[in-house]
């Protein structure tokens, strides 16, 4: 029984990781954007 509930405490953080890495890379991806948006003005 523990050894399920850990599992699936894993699980849930590796799913938090990857939710959380991809909207890192969302906001680095948004921020290249402006700035190459500024210095083409």
């Amino acid at each position: 029984m523990l050894k399920q509930n850990i599992f699936s405490i894993k699980a849930r953080m590796e799913i938090w990781m990857s939710i959380w890495y991809g909207s890192l890379q969302c906001v680095i991806l948004m921020e290249d954007w402006v700035l190459h948006s500024l210095l083409c003005l």
